[in-house]
């Protein structure tokens, strides 16, 4: 039962309002007519208990909207507030971010503010303009319950999409609706972390000049070399590979990488040849089963190779032995190489013969470290020009050198000889052998004839040895009043914040769409002098069918203790709010058996 609170003074008997009778349709059919209250039935004043003056219209006030207003305003401001913080790190590093929140979390929340508030616009607009449709014309009941779901959230809005019947300006609100459930993995797809490569520190990278760095020698006119060199010649020639040696040159990289651009620097290089064609074959003769063989095998500057066991045989000079190759001035040694594959009872296939020119050149290079590992490429070398009495100078041409580094190179008298002199006796020796023996005159000549003797590029050893003698020359220069490096950039790979615009597509167009949305809203209500009522439920129970439709006196349709206790003819949803905290009421059965609110 409803019980009306006492007041200190009575209520005035209302009068009954006028209504007129239309009939309520069901989906397909029509049924008998049933009274409604009329929402802009001009009501006079002395039709009242409590008469009222007239005022302003009380409907469609933009007053109403505020807080419409206010929340489409906090959902702008969330959505600049993304694009303002975007901007100011896109592009830039992680650890800019000097927050203890991570990025994307804030990022997120800022989402999360925009689309509560934009969602809040939408469901009133969707509320209200559910009374703009009712108020044109009689439609069925059901539509009222489906713009009530449409409001309340994705659900009810794709049950709006998808029924034609609904299709309305509110299916604007309902579109945003649906899409705005994707607004926040939309706005964090716009967010990428990619890694970049960002300089960090100067890097350096040795460098020579001038070489002049000797150890004291046997006599006072021939100086030795230092440790580091001989230690350097044998690296190179017990290495697998060239490879191996070039590791051995150290870098200043504090990351482990770096890069250098282009620079110049004295080296020491080296070109061979495969000269076969030029060993002659001596006292040939044919020996069953080994076929053609030879008591001696020689080259034009007279290196002999005995045919009966010897295995190879090496000598040096400072010029070119058999004129394949250029005598360059700065020639450190000229090493010729005649050597046989077989132990014993060389034949003329068995024969190979090479020579190589080792001297001081300019050598090019670009360094680049990753990781700690070296990549270098060389580029075309500069022999050094004819010995001076003093030093062996080499000039670079123009363009060869950076615009850092000086053109005059050189390398000292004693400096010269001392290398010169190691080489030639390093790399001069013979070895012969037997089945299963051999006897070498040196490590050296031991390791030179493995490679020689297995390898389809076996000089590549000598060019092993010239690279790791570089890597000391450029390390050790002994020059101390003109050390040289080679300026480059310590590099590291930075987390960056890189935003894709595209994506905040979406979240713009809903914004949009949010404003243009409530702006119809306002102005549909205003012009109709529609009740802004939005999603209030207390319109419905206040205002809803008239239960004393002709001849159908028992057909209960609206709650009389509701619409009887109103007492202005088109209420606010103020005033309504008004009343119904004066009211008690529950759900119980009345005189049929029903359930009502009483």
């Amino acid at each position: 039962m409803y019980h009306q609170p006492k007041s200190p003074r009575s209520e005035p008997m209302l009068a009954p309002s006028p209504s007129s009778a239309v009939p309520l349709y069901h989906y397909g059919k029509a049924t008998d007519h049933i009274t409604y209250a009329p929402l802009y039935a001009d009501q006079s004043p002395h039709a009242y208990g409590n008469p009222r003056p007239p005022s302003t219209p009380r409907r469609g006030r933009l007053l109403d909207w505020g807080t419409e207003i206010i929340a489409w305003i906090i959902s702008f401001a969330g959505t600049a507030a993304v694009i303002i913080v975007l901007r100011m790190y896109n592009d830039r590093p992680l650890s800019d971010w000097p927050h203890g929140i991570a990025f994307n979390a804030v990022i997120s929340i800022l989402a999360l503010v925009y689309k509560a508030s934009l969602l809040a616009v939408t469901a009133s607009c969707i509320s209200q303009l559910k009374w703009t449709r009712f108020a044109k014309r009689e439609r069925n009941l059901i539509e009222l319950d489906l713009f009530d779901a449409a409001s309340r959230g994705a659900r009810g809005s794709l049950r709006m999409i998808f029924t034609p019947a609904l299709w309305h300006l509110a299916l604007l609100g309902a579109v945003v609706t649906v899409v705005a459930v994707a607004v926040g993995p939309f706005t964090q797809q716009a967010i990428t972390y990619p890694l970049r490569t960002v300089d960090v520190s100067r890097a350096t990278i040795p460098r020579t000049q001038t070489y002049q760095n000797i150890a004291p020698g046997g006599i006072q006119a021939l100086k030795d070399i230092p440790l580091t060199m001989k230690a350097a010649a044998y690296n190179g020639l017990f290495a697998a590979t060239s490879a191996q040696t070039r590791s051995t040159l150290p870098a200043q990289c504090s990351t482990g990488n770096c890069t250098f651009p282009p620079y110049s620097s004295l080296a020491i290089c080296t070109k061979c040849a495969n000269i076969t064609q030029m060993v002659a074959r001596n006292d040939c003769s044919v020996v069953p089963p080994f076929g053609t063989q030879c008591t001696n095998y020689t080259l034009p500057n007279d290196l002999v190779l005995n045919g009966h066991g010897e295995l190879i045989n090496s000598s040096t000079s400072t010029l070119s032995n058999t004129k394949i190759l250029d005598s360059y001035g700065s020639n450190l040694a000229n090493i010729s190489f005649l050597l046989s594959q077989s132990a014993i009872a060389s034949t003329p296939d068995d024969i190979r013969a090479y020579e190589c020119s080792i001297y001081f050149c300019l050598q090019k290079y670009q360094s680049s470290f990753n990781n700690g590992d070296s990549d270098r490429q060389y580029m075309p070398d500069i022999p050094g020009s004819a010995y001076s009495a003093v030093d062996h100078n080499i000039t670079a041409p123009p363009g060869f050198v950076a615009a850092n580094e000086q053109a005059n190179f050189s390398v000292g008298e004693y400096s010269f000889g001392a290398v010169g002199h190691y080489l030639g006796t390093l790399l001069t020796g013979y070895a012969s052998g037997d089945i299963g023996e051999a006897s070498y005159t040196s490590d050296a000549i031991n390791a030179i004839y493995n490679s020689l003797s297995s390898d389809s590029n076996g000089t590549s050893i000598i060019q092993a040895l010239a690279t790791s003698m570089t890597a000391d020359l450029r390390t050790n220069s002994g020059a101390q009043f003109n050390i040289a490096v080679a300026p480059g950039t310590a590099t590291q790979d930075v987390t960056y914040i890189h935003v894709r615009w595209i994506w905040l597509a979406l979240p713009l167009t809903l914004q949009a769409l949010g404003v243009l949305l409530l702006g119809i809203t306002i102005t549909l209500s205003l012009r109709n002098r529609t009740p802004v009522w939005k999603s209030s439920l207390l319109a419905a129970l206040f205002l809803g069918p008239s239960s004393n439709a002709p001849g159908r006196p028992g057909l209960q349709h609206s709650v009389p203790a509701f619409s009887n206790n109103i007492p202005f003819a088109v209420p606010t949803q103020k005033e309504m709010e008004e009343r119904a905290r004066t009211m008690r009421v529950r759900l119980s059965p009345d005189e049929s058996g029903g359930l009502r609110l009483q």
